[in-house]
């Protein structure tokens, strides 16, 4: 069985639009969000499916990997 650490209760999926030097955008259920560029995992380009762990946006591609 899949341990996930973070506490959200909610699975938040998303999608990577745009990333600039301070700040990315993504789709989230169907509404953009703002979101700084801290919080967005080195490995997420534009056009990436992103998960919050509870503390960062990461790949679907990444978590597989881990």
């Amino acid at each position: 069985m899949e341990q996930n650490s973070s506490s959200c209760a909610v699975r938040r999926v998303g999608i990577v639009r745009t990333i600039g030097p301070v700040e990315a955008e993504l789709l989230v259920n169907g509404k953009a969000i703002r979101v700084p560029t801290g919080k967005l995992d080195a490995r997420a380009a534009a056009g990436d499916a992103v998960n919050w762990d509870g503390k960062y946006w990461v790949p679907e591609s990444a978590r597989r990997e881990d």
